[in-house]
This record gives C-alpha cells, sequence and structure tokens, in this order.
C-alpha cells in the first residue's frame, strides 16, 4: 500500500509540474504595445519621370506586442493629419516598402492630387495583429510632393481624349468611346509630338487616320512595337421590355453627363417589362448590371448590382417611350428610367 501511495503522490507531482509549465508557456498580448515607427524618405520629394524605375523607401522600427505574432503592416496616406481618409499605398508583414518612382506618382495622383501639382501629404503606419486586437499607428511624417503627368496620345476626336502611360514606358492605355464625328481620328504624342495613324492594328508614325465603328472602347498602344489593340466596351440595354433577350441596344455616351444613354419605345414583354445593362454582345464582358434578389435588397437602380447573379430591372409604366441613362464611371453604379410625355 504504500508503494502505490507513493507512486500516486509521484503521478500527481507530476501532472502538477506538467500544469506549471503549460501556465508558463502561456502568452498574452500587452496591453500597451509598443507602436512602429516611421522614417520618410525625404521630407521634400520632386518625381521625375526621367527617375521612374529609381526606388522610394519607407521603413522604420517594429511594432511590439509583447508575443511572438505575425504583424501586419499598412503604409497610408492622406491630406489630413486626422487620417479620417487614410488611403492603403501598401501593406505587408514586414515594415519596410519600396516603389519605383512611376508607380508612387500613380498611388499619389490617385488620391486625387493633380499631375505636375505640390501636395502635402501625411504618412503613418498602422500595425495590427487580428481584427479582435487594436490596431497601433507609427508618428505621422508629413512629405511635400511634386507630381509629374504620364505620359500621353491624345486622339483628335471630339472632344479630345487621352491615353496614358504611367510608366512612360511607351505602352499607352484607357477608355475611349467613339462617336459618329469622330470615327477616324490620329494619335499624337504630347513629349515627342510624332502624330499616328494606323490600320487593323498596326501604328503608322504620320499615317492615315484609324478608322473603327460607332463605340466604347478599351485601347492599348504600344509605340515600342508600332501596334494597338481596340477591345469594344459598348454598353447596352437588353431585355423583354426591349422587345427580345437576343437583341442588345446600343447606348450612346454622354461627354457633358458622363453617362450612357439611351432613347426608345419599351414594351411589356414575356416577364412583365424589364431590362439589364451589358457589355454589347454578351453576359461574360465588364458589365451585367441589374438589381438583387431578396438576398440582397440592398442593390437598386441607385446602387446597380455588376454580377451574374444580378436580377432583372422592372420598367414601371410600360409600355411607352422611355429614356435610360447609366453612370458607370465610378461606384456606385446606378440608373434612371424615365417615360417621355406623349406628343
Amino acid at each position: 500500500m504504500k508503494v502505490k501511495s507513493f507512486i500516486i503522490i509521484a503521478f500527481a507531482g507530476l501532472l502538477g509540474l506538467v500544469s506549471c509549465k503549460k501556465d508558463e508557456d502561456k502568452q498574452v498580448l500587452s496591453d500597451n504595445p509598443t507602436a512602429p515607427t516611421l522614417n520618410i524618405p525625404s521630407p521634400d520629394l520632386v518625381l521625375l519621370k526621367a527617375n521612374a524605375n529609381d526606388t522610394i523607401t519607407f521603413n522604420g522600427n517594429a511594432a511590439n506586442f509583447g508575443v511572438n505574432v505575425v504583424i501586419t503592416y499598412t503604409l497610408e496616406a492622406d491630406t489630413s493629419a486626422s487620417f479620417a481618409h487614410p488611403v492603403t499605398l501598401a501593406s505587408g508583414t514586414v515594415n519596410k516598402f519600396e516603389f519605383n518612382v512611376a508607380d508612387f506618382n500613380t498611388k499619389i495622383v490617385d488620391m486625387g492630387i493633380a499631375e505636375f501639382a505640390q501636395a502635402n501629404i501625411k504618412f503613418r503606419v498602422n500595425a495590427s495583429v487580428s481584427t479582435y486586437t487594436p490596431s497601433v499607428h507609427s508618428n505621422v511624417s508629413t512629405m511635400n510632393i511634386t507630381t509629374f503627368g504620364a505620359s500621353k496620345l491624345v486622339l483628335s476626336t471630339n472632344p479630345e481624349q487621352s491615353l496614358s502611360s504611367p510608366a512612360g514606358n511607351g505602352i499607352y492605355s484607357g477608355w475611349v468611346y467613339i462617336d459618329s464625328t469622330s470615327t477616324s481620328f490620329m494619335l499624337t504624342n504630347t513629349e515627342t509630338g510624332v502624330v499616328y495613324g494606323g490600320n487593323a492594328g498596326t501604328l503608322v508614325p504620320n499615317g492615315t487616320a484609324i478608322t473603327v465603328a460607332v463605340g466604347g472602347y478599351n485601347m492599348t498602344v504600344n509605340t515600342n512595337t508600332n501596334t494597338y489593340t481596340l477591345t469594344e466596351t459598348t454598353l447596352s440595354i437588353i431585355g423583354d421590355a426591349t422587345g427580345s433577350w437576343a437583341d442588345d441596344q446600343k447606348m450612346v455616351y454622354d461627354f457633358t453627363e458622363e453617362c450612357w444613354k439611351i432613347t426608345m419605345d419599351l414594351v411589356v414583354g414575356a416577364n412583365g417589362g424589364t431590362i439589364k445593362f451589358r457589355t454589347h454582345g454578351g453576359w461574360n464582358g465588364e458589365f451585367n448590371l441589374g438589381i438583387g434578389d431578396a438576398s440582397h435588397p440592398d442593390y437598386t437602380i441607385n446602387n446597380l448590382w455588376n454580377s451574374s447573379s444580378s436580377q432583372n430591372i422592372p420598367v414601371p409604366g410600360v409600355p411607352g417611350n422611355f429614356t435610360m441613362k447609366l453612370w458607370v464611371n465610378k461606384a456606385p453604379y446606378h440608373c434612371t428610367i424615365t417615360k417621355n410625355s406623349k406628343k
């Protein structure tokens, strides 16, 4: 009995040691973590296109949450020291951020800073370990940044439109709309003055005008290989209200209102008079716009749903003559459907 008692006591002691060991291994996040620090490249920075491939580096000291955890660092920028509307420039697990000049210039311009303009931008680093733990921020540092403009090719359309090359590498891209007055156009390089024409995807300096059909296009031009591509992105309406789900009705882009629009007769149709908006000719293009179902009631004509799951849009008051306007330049995408008075 004494032997058994000794074994039981020894085993209990061993469990106690293991329990103590586990308690010692327990890690707890600090209630007062050490914030990261931020070192900016320079208080005054003039971005030059000639230095497009140079590197700009932000770094500093890491945060310390008291335990060994993965920390996500986010470099934020804002025009206000309150960081009411911060813009995320980069994110990662290392408190060091590198950009080439061309990319950094694009990010600053995308904040709403004009090209060839000077602005005071505030920067800070946000450090976080989870959505359940408060983040900590670095010191706020200010940089006086002068941007540059992207290289551009200007189309001789009315109004003028342009393609840009943020990297200045001879590759230009952008969205353009060609109306009935501009189906033939030239492209002018604003830096070199070279005027381009072309045909069937081949770009020709001082060549004949490029000719395309009326519509919207994503256009890419490569002046290194003297080639170009035009991918149609015309928006259209389709639906039983237009008479057929197999016949797209092309919309026209209005540069003044910055919207797509169409005026036409609509009918009741098999589904009671409904429409959707899509990239001309198919459901797998850039846009497939409708409203939400019962599970997505937030998607309405004031907040269109760009998804293959979007539902048909009922047209109130059919039959009749209607004007449809659609805005897709920025979210939320939205439209108006107006029944016109009888003449």
